[in-house]
């Protein structure tokens, strides 16, 4: 399942891998990460991919700016 939103300054697409992504687990991410935009106005997408696979849980971040694109795990 893919999630967008457009009430951020950048774009926020959250994924869940094995695991049903709930509007309160969104509302979060989306809560969360629109406060970067303070530090960067570069950021103009970032994709969150939720993994559970029984006692491990992991979360991707790919934050795509204007000239590069990072991520994080």
């Amino acid at each position: 399942m893919g999630n967008t939103t457009s009430d951020t300054p950048f774009n926020i697409h959250v994924t869940g891998r094995h695991i049903q992504v709930t509007d309160a687990m969104k509302s979060h991410v989306i809560d969360k990460l629109s406060k970067l935009d303070k530090f960067n106005e570069k950021i103009i997408e970032v994709h969150v991919t939720m993994d559970i696979q029984k006692l491990d849980h992991k979360i991707v971040i790919v934050m795509k700016f204007r000239s590069e694109e990072h991520t994080s795990e």
